[in-house]
């Protein structure tokens, strides 16, 4: 399936139409030791901040 719809849910409101995201310039370590920029997801509804990688594992690589 091409192109399909993503959904986006605050795990702490429940909200799923006021998310937002960024790449913090702070480093995330993971677990093999090596650093890269966090991607951040922010509730705008209840202002709860979500790392991305603490949900959905990084696949490194040259993009499919």
């Amino acid at each position: 399936m091409v192109r399909s719809r993503l959904h986006v849910i605050c795990g702490n409101c429940g909200c799923n139409e006021e998310m937002t995201h960024t790449i913090e310039p702070e480093w995330d370590c993971d677990e093999h030791g090596v650093e890269h920029p966090a991607v951040v997801l922010r509730c705008g509804n209840c202002i709860t901040q979500h790392r991305l990688s603490d949900t959905v594992p990084e696949k490194r690589g040259a993009p499919q």
